[in-house]
């Protein structure tokens, strides 16, 4: 670990990041495929500097129009990380 930082973590705050497709008619799909590991990244990203996720929350959602359907995977969780301190 590094020694500039304190032993235990910070509380950031909850994150959501999702990773969806929409098909068309319901079976063409159109864009990339849903990946959880996406998902995951989008919850990483809205937070700077959060180096761990905590109770997480995995949800596999489907949204049907008139004609299309969209398809998401939504990671729900607690960020944690080291607070930046003045100069980094």
């Amino acid at each position: 670990m590094d020694s500039s930082h304190e032993t235990s973590l910070t509380t950031f705050g909850e994150v959501t990041g999702e990773s969806c497709q929409t098909s068309i008619l319901y079976l063409l799909p159109s864009g990339e495929q849903v990946a959880t590991k996406e998902a995951i990244s989008n919850a990483f990203a809205q937070i700077p500097n959060t180096i761990q996720l905590a109770n997480i929350s995995i949800d596999d959602q489907l949204k049907i129009g008139v004609g299309y359907s969209v398809q998401c995977i939504v990671v729900s969780a607690t960020a944690l990380g080291y607070p930046q301190t003045a100069g980094e």
